[in-house]
C-alpha cells in the first residue's frame, strides 16, 4: 500500500466511510506493518461510524496479527484496545457484563489500555485517552463510580482532556438527578453542592478545550458536549472551603473517600465514608460468577 493510499484511505474516513472500508479490506498480503495497522484503523473507525460489525472484527484481526508477528508498542495496543471496544458494542449475541463475547472483548480491551499506561514511551495524551476508554467501559457495565474515577485520573494526566472532562461531567449530573429525586438513597454518596461545583468546574474545561474533544472524539461530538457543557455552566459558582487537615486533603486528593464528593465540612467531620450499595441482584439463571451490584444511574449516550 503505497503513502498514497494511505492518505487516500485517511480522507474517506471523513467524506465517505463505506468506500474507505471497500478500499480497506482490498489488502495485499505483502503490505508491511505499518500499512497494515493504517487500514485496520480505518475499519474500526468506520465500521464504528456505520454499524459494520465485519470491518470491525477484521480490524481486530489484523491487530491481534500485528502484536502476535511483531510485538506491540504503545499505539498498537491503544489500538488493538480501541478496536475490541468499538466491537463490544456492536456485537451480535450475549451483552451480560459477566459472560459473553462483549465482555471478553472489553476485558482484552482494559488490558491493553493498560499496556498502554504502563509503557513508560507512551505519551501523556495517549494514557489520558486509554484512561478515559477504561471509564467507559467500566460504564458500559454499570461500573460508573470506577468510571468516574478513570476520568478523574484522565484529568490529572492530561487537564484539558476535554472528553474525560465531558464525560464526568454528564454522568455527575445524572447522579445529581438521582440525589434529588430520590434523596434518601443517594445522600450519602456525595455532597451535593461540592458536586455541583465539580460540574461546573468541568464545564469550564470542556468549553475551553474543544481541540481536543475534536482531536479525541471527532468533530460530529462537539456539539452535543458543548450544548451540555453550556447547560452545566449556569450553576452559580460558590468558592470551596479549604480542607486545613493534612491527612483529609490527601484523602481527597487521591479520591480515596467513599464519598464521591466531600465538602470541607464533612471531611472535618468524618463524614467520608458513608457510601451504601442500594442493592444486588442475581437471577437463577445467571449461573456463577459475581452478582452485578445495581444502580439506576442511566445517562444517554451523546
Amino acid at each position: 500500500m503505497s503513502s498514497d493510499k494511505i492518505k487516500r484511505l485517511y480522507e474517506l474516513r471523513e467524506s465517505d466511510p463505506r468506500e474507505a472500508i471497500e478500499l480497506a479490506r482490498d489488502l495485499d498480503p505483502g503490505l508491511g506493518p505499518e500499512e497494515r495497522e493504517a487500514a485496520a484503523v480505518v475499519l474500526v473507525d468506520c465500521g464504528d461510524a456505520v454499524g459494520d460489525f465485519s470491518s470491525v472484527s477484521k480490524g481486530v484481526e489484523i491487530f491481534d496479527e500485528l502484536v502476535a508477528s511483531a510485538g506491540s508498542h504503545p499505539g498498537l495496543s491503544y489500538n488493538l484496545a480501541n478496536a475490541l471496544q468499538v466491537r463490544a458494542r456492536l456485537v451480535h449475541g450475549p451483552l451480560s457484563p459477566i459472560s459473553g463475547k462483549a465482555f471478553e472483548d472489553r476485558f482484552r480491551a482494559r488490558v491493553q489500555f493498560g499496556a498502554v499506561l504502563r509503557d513508560g514511551t507512551a505519551s501523556s495524551e495517549l494514557k489520558s485517552q486509554a484512561l478515559t476508554n477504561i471509564g467507559i467501559l467500566l460504564l458500559d457495565t454499570s461500573r460508573w463510580v470506577e468510571g468516574l474515577d478513570c476520568f478523574q485520573r484522565a484529568l490529572k494526566v492530561l487537564p484539558w482532556n476535554g472528553v474525560a472532562a465531558y464525560q464526568e461531567m454528564r454522568h455527575s449530573m445524572g447522579l445529581a438527578g438521582l440525589f434529588y429525586r430520590k434523596h434518601e438513597t443517594y445522600q450519602t454518596y456525595c455532597h451535593i453542592d461540592t458536586l455541583l461545583q465539580r460540574i461546573r468546574q468541568l464545564a469550564d474545561v470542556v468549553i475551553s478545550n474543544q481541540e481536543a474533544i475534536i482531536d479525541f472524539s471527532g468533530r460530529e461530538a462537539l456539539r452535543t458536549v458543548i450544548d451540555a457543557a453550556k447547560d452545566a455552566a449556569k450553576i452559580e459558582p460558590i468558592p470551596r472551603k479549604l480542607i486545613e487537615n493534612s491527612y483529609f486533603e490527601f484523602i481527597d486528593a487521591e479520591a480515596l473517600a467513599l464519598s464521591i464528593c466531600c465538602s470541607a465540612e464533612e471531611y472535618q467531620a468524618g463524614r467520608f465514608d458513608l457510601l451504601t450499595v442500594p442493592s444486588i441482584r442475581a437471577k437463577k439463571s445467571d449461573g456463577h460468577g459475581v452478582p452485578e451490584v445495581t444502580c439506576p444511574l442511566r445517562v444517554p449516550r451523546s
